[in-house]
């Protein structure tokens, strides 16, 4: 579109013609196997959505795309895709496109699917030609995605709540074993028979003391104690009782007497 020259010559003669051209906004449409053709026919580029109306049998479908089409270019919008499967009644509604009882029929598979619909929430995002202008590819993905939070969040609540449990359990268990093993303990000490420890004499290299000594020990304290002693150096004091020795007295020049060492 605009203000175009057009200078024409031919031997000596030259001629010059200013005309414009107006613009020219137009889109055809054509329907073949369930596929929708838009193609932008006019000289600018075609920005209006394209709405497709589908009147079922049991339901309407209502629809758009965007377009967004530089001239002499074309897009297509595969009806099974769009619409379940029914016959259908459509229309175009910014173009005169108008067909009766166009059956629908999906031929793809559940792969085929699953990519055709990632491919048109990439194309929503994208606001690509020939994709959707609904929201509602946007909001599904960002619900599997809250719903993938989810699921993650509950799984590592339910492990950390799972390791918990266990680190209880093996904690009871410890304080079980324990208790079970100090009762055991006690009541093997209580079978065990505690014997008195024996009386060691007082000094280096103790002994242990017989019965008999024992006795004669308490005999001659008592001795002791019933009559007074002398610490002169030239008295020499025994005790009145006769007490036996199974050793005989030494004669080697020093003072006889058994309890020499009270001088």
């Amino acid at each position: 579109p605009g203000t175009w020259l057009i200078k024409v010559s031919s031997s000596a003669l030259t001629d010059e013609l200013n005309f414009e051209v107006k613009e020219v906004n137009d889109i055809s449409t054509s329907l073949e196997n369930q596929i929708v053709t838009v193609k932008n026919i006019g000289n600018v580029q075609y920005e209006e959505n394209i709405e497709i109306i589908a009147e079922g049998s049991e339901k309407t479908f209502t629809f758009s795309r965007r377009s967004q089409i530089d001239p002499d270019e074309s897009f297509n919008i595969y009806l099974y895709k769009e619409l379940p499967d029914d016959i259908y009644d459509l229309t175009i509604t910014n173009t005169k496109f108008k067909a009766a009882d166009i059956s629908i029929k999906d031929p793809r598979s559940v792969l085929d699917k699953f990519g055709d619909y990632m491919g048109a929430i990439t194309g929503s995002f994208v606001k690509s030609t020939g994709s959707t202008t609904s929201l509602k590819p946007v909001l599904s993905l960002l619900g599997v995605i809250a719903l993938i939070v989810v699921l993650v969040f509950i799984m590592r609540f339910s492990a950390s709540k799972k390791g918990r449990r266990r680190r209880e359990y093996e904690k009871q268990l410890g304080r079980e074993t324990f208790g079970k093993i100090i009762k055991d303990k006690e009541k093997q000490l209580q079978k065990t028979e505690i014997k008195p420890r024996p009386t060691y004499r007082s000094g280096f290299g103790m002994r242990q003391e017989s019965p008999e000594i024992s006795d004669l020990r308490k005999k001659i304290d008592s001795d002791l104690n019933k009559h007074s002693i002398s610490h002169d150096n030239d008295i020499e004091v025994r005790s009145t009782n006769n007490y036996a020795s199974s050793k005989p007295e030494k004669t080697n020049g020093e003072k006889k007497g058994l309890f020499r060492m009270f001088d």
